[in-house]
């Protein structure tokens, strides 16, 4: 064999040494990064599992809010109700006895009602 083949050789064997050594490095960051991901995994579960124990509880409040005003709602309609039917009621007595709205005016705030 020449010195030439020699050299060759040498050169495609150094040269496959390196990219061997190379690709175990990059297989060995990747095998450690992945590991390092799978280790993450269970934190962003965690994370996950936390943030719907929050959204379960903004949803129960936002249920007992809705309840709520719901609940006034209601309350609301019959006052309405109520205040109409004593708006009337004194409509009906300042018919039957205009003097008394001097005597006895309506007050200022339910008035304009009157």
């Amino acid at each position: 064999m020449s010195l030439t083949s020699l050299l060759s050789a040498a050169l495609v064997a150094l040269i496959t040494t390196i990219g061997t050594v190379y690709g175990q490095k990059v297989a060995g960051r990747s095998q450690k990064e992945s590991k390092q991901i799978e280790q993450s995994g269970p934190d962003w579960k965690a994370f996950t599992e936390e943030m719907r124990a929050d959204l379960n509880k903004q949803d129960e409040k936002i249920s007992a809010l809705e309840s709520q005003v719901e609940t006034l709602r209601e309350r609301i309609d019959q006052l309405k109700s109520r205040y109409w039917v004593a708006v009337n009621h004194i409509r009906q007595l300042h018919l039957h006895y205009p003097d008394s709205r001097e005597t006895v005016p309506a007050p200022e705030e339910i008035a304009h009602d009157i």
